[in-house]
């Protein structure tokens, strides 16, 4: 997951840096993951994991409530809320797997490593339910 390594990339001390023009090809798996709703569910898994493995438990404990209320919202409107239910059992199933790996972020770096994420998913969403209201209006 590029994200869990660019937050461990950046609290051993390297930079991350955005660069618009890089160019990558991004070969299809072989094992059926371009499938939309696995996709959906291991994206929902490994956002569990990544907080859960890189975040203190209590700033852990009140991310993951509100990335997958973000996911539940995301799954519904994709028509296809089993794949959240199936993310986070698959999250819970494969909890020993990935215990070994926990390893908290510093502080420090917490700031960095979000850049307001949060803020970002809340914008989408109230953007995406206000696209989606608009179009239930009568009249259109």
């Amino acid at each position: 997951m590029g994200l869990d390594l660019s937050a461990r990339l950046l609290a051993r001390g390297w930079d991350v840096r955005y660069v618009p023009e890089a160019r990558f090809h991004h070969s299809k798996d072989p094992g059926g993951r371009a499938n939309p709703e696995v996709l959906l569910r291991e994206g929902i898994r490994n956002q569990v994991w990544y907080f859960w493995l890189r975040f203190p438990t209590g700033i852990a404990a009140r991310r993951i409530p509100a990335y997958l209320a973000y996911d539940l919202i995301e799954s519904v409107y994709r028509r296809q809320p089993a794949a959240w239910f199936e993310g986070i059992a698959d999250a819970w199933r494969g909890r020993q797997l990935v215990r070994p790996y926990r390893e908290s972020l510093p502080h420090w770096i917490l700031p960095r490593v979000e850049l307001n994420r949060g803020r970002m998913h809340l914008r989408l969403l109230v953007g995406q339910l206000r696209k989606r209201l608009a179009a239930l209006r009568p009249g259109r």
